[in-house]
This record gives structure tokens, C-alpha cells and sequence, in this order.
């Protein structure tokens, strides 16, 4: 992804406010086999670095410090860009409400900074070191959320016929988001923000993710009995939200109080 000078702004002031500020000698870091990933289900952003140890060092231990600065370095850049380039929603990403609201910016840039290191520095036959950097997705969610648009409260859960709502986006290239929809044929809101707390929102997601519909089976959010239903296509700049068929719509409205008000709702995605 290609950096606003906002983003690079950022990396800077990561750099220099870290232990990592000490650039090691020798090669640039080699990319990482393991791109930067968001769990949606444990709330976790992770992002891994690998870093290069001096050409010439004095020791071992000199090389593996400095191996490990470089990796911490690397981690925090690739942990910036996916936040970044991550959608709130359906035409905005972090990266773009970042340019445009400095109080937005400075949100951002606090849970960026207190990333921990979680686990050991792997070693690498080569030398090099590959660790390992997360932050909490609801800390991020909490940055970029608008105050607006979402429920005053969430009524007491009801029992009813369903217990969740699974929508089957595969083929759509749909984006994951922090505040997706799901609309009708006619881009009407069948569920979305409005429906949850903004707490709610940030601390849980709007929406979950699974990759295979045995995962959003699985996901607690789904509950024992969920509705099942075909998304028909992806909507709006960043194809955040789901399209359903108007006999979808129907069924997802009348799925009941215990769902759409919830927030029990599951995308599966490629």
C-alpha cells in the first residue's frame, strides 16, 4: 500500500520513539513469509518483522540485538500499513479519515505506538530474526468509530426461531470492515451500525468473519440454530457491504429480535 505522508509521518515517529531508533548496520530487513493479519474473532491485529543482523558485528549477542531492533522496525511499518489501509467502512478506510481529522490521527497513532511484542524472536537459519506485534482490533475500532449512528441501547435478548444470521459472501470480494451493512436489492439497510452501541460496535465488531461456514458455525456469535443465507453481490466503494435478494432481505428482517439487534451476524468470506 502506498503511504499518505500522514502514514510515513507515522513510521518515523515509530522508529524514533522505540528502542528500535538504533538502525543496525547491513541489509534491509527481508519481507516477511507471514503477512499482517486482523483475527476477527479474538481481536487481535498482529504484524510480523524480520530483521537483518550487521554485516560485520562485534558478536553474537550484538547481532542478534541488532537483528532484533531491525525486526521491530520492519513490524512496526508492516503493523501501520495494515491498519491503515484497513476499511471502517463503505467509503472510508483508517488511512483516509487519518488525512482528514488530526483528533482521528492522534487516536490512531496511541494504539500504533503501544503494539507488544507477544512471544520469543524466532532465529533464523540465516541469522536473521522474525518477530512478532499486535495490538487489540477493538482499541483501533475505538480510534476511527464515529460517535454517531449507531443505538442508544441494545434491548434485552429475546429467544426466537434464530439465533444468528450467517451470510455466505463468498465469490463477492467482499472487504472486511468495522462498520459493514447488509442491504437489500434496492440498497436498503437491512442491518448495520444503527442496529448495535457504538461500545458494542467497537469492543465486538459489527459484523464477525469466518472463512468456511463451518468457522461461522462455530463462532459463538452464530449460536445453536443461525439463518443461512446467499449474498447477491458487494456494495459501495470499498465493497464493504453485503447485498441479499429481496426474499433474502425478508427473511433476514424476520429472523427476530434475538438477531439483527444483537448483533449476531457472521460474513464468511474468501
Amino acid at each position: 500500500m502506498k503511504y499518505t505522508a500522514v502514514a510515513v509521518c507515522l513510521s518515523a515517529l515509530l522508529i524514533v520513539s522505540s528502542a528500535s531508533a538504533q538502525a543496525p548496520l547491513g541489509a534491509p530487513p527481508p519481507a516477511s513469509s507471514r503477512p499482517p493479519t486482523i483475527d476477527w474473532r479474538s481481536d487481535v491485529i498482529a504484524a510480523v518483522g524480520v530483521g537483518q543482523p550487521p554485516s560485520n558485528p562485534v558478536n553474537v549477542a550484538q547481532a542478534r540485538a541488532l537483528a532484533i531492533r531491525s525486526a521491530l522496525v520492519d513490524a512496526e511499518r508492516n503493523l501501520a500499513s495494515l491498519a491503515y489501509g484497513l476499511a471502517v467502512h463503505a467509503e472510508a478506510t483508517v488511512e483516509s479519515l487519518v488525512t482528514s481529522n488530526d483528533a482521528i490521527r492522534a487516536r490512531v497513532e496511541g494504539v500504533l505506538k503501544g503494539a507488544r511484542h507477544v512471544g520469543q524472536p524466532n532465529y533464523l537459519p540465516d541469522g536473521s530474526v522474525e518477530l512478532t506485534i499486535v495490538v487489540k482490533r477493538s482499541d483501533l475500532a475505538n480510534a476511527v468509530l464515529p460517535d454517531a449512528g449507531f443505538a442508544s441501547a441494545m434491548p434485552p435478548p429475546v429467544p426466537g426461531a434464530y439465533t444468528g444470521l450467517i451470510v455466505d459472501a463468498r465469490g463477492l470480494n467482499l472487504t472486511p470492515a468495522l462498520a459493514p451493512k447488509v442491504l437489500d436489492d434496492r440498497g436498503q439497510e437491512v442491518y448495520g451500525p444503527s442496529f448495535v452501541t457504538r461500545d458494542s460496535a467497537a469492543r465486538s465488531g459489527v459484523a464477525g468473519y469466518a472463512r468456511d461456514l463451518g468457522g461461522a458455525r462455530g463462532d459463538e456469535r452464530a449460536g445453536s440454530n443461525p439463518l443461512l443465507l446467499k449474498g447477491v453481490g458487494a456494495a459501495g466503494t470499498n465493497r464493504t457491504d453485503v447485498v441479499l435478494s429481496a426474499e433474502d432481505a425478508g427473511k433476514a428482517r424476520g429472523a427476530g429480535p434475538g438477531v439483527l439487534n444483537q448483533g449476531k451476524v457472521i460474513f464468511v468470506i474468501d
